[in-house]
């Protein structure tokens, strides 16, 4: 038997339904290269490109906090400006520009991000 992972929704009657995970991945609610500015970044799988402090280059780990200025990885405090990361997103690699993301988590993702 296989397991199917189901999210409830109340959809405008107020009758609940599940959605299946084919569902809820077309409706974007899944992290993915397009959204991932407006989404949770606690819990990937990091890297830092390149950085302007040099001794933080390299650094490698799960992102464990984030704050308006800084993310946490493996327990080393590296600032989002001038940095570059590359978070690993359903297998691939997504380079993030640090300058972009500088913003409390709680307002980044309700900020409009510009399609360039």
């Amino acid at each position: 038997m296989k397991s199917l992972k189901v999210l409830l929704e109340k959809n405008a009657c107020g009758k609940i339904r599940g959605l299946r995970s084919k569902e809820i991945m077309q409706s974007g609610n899944m992290r993915n290269m397009n959204n991932i500015m407006r989404h949770e970044l606690i819990g990937l799988e990091c890297c830092v490109e390149c950085s302007k402090n040099k001794a933080q280059t390299g650094i490698e780990g799960r992102i464990t906090d984030e704050t308006i200025k800084t993310l946490v990885i493996g327990g080393k405090r590296v600032p989002k400006k001038d940095s570059v990361f590359v978070v690993k997103l359903n297998g691939e690699k997504v380079h993030i520009d640090g300058n972009a993301i500088i913003a409390r988590p709680e307002d980044r993702i309700k900020k409009k991000i510009r399609k360039w």
